[in-house]
């Protein structure tokens, strides 16, 4: 859902950060 995707956003932000 909507959660999963924010969570794997910001995982992907800070994988890249």
């Amino acid at each position: 859902p909507m959660v999963k995707k924010i969570i794997d956003n910001m995982l992907n932000k800070a994988s890249a950060n």
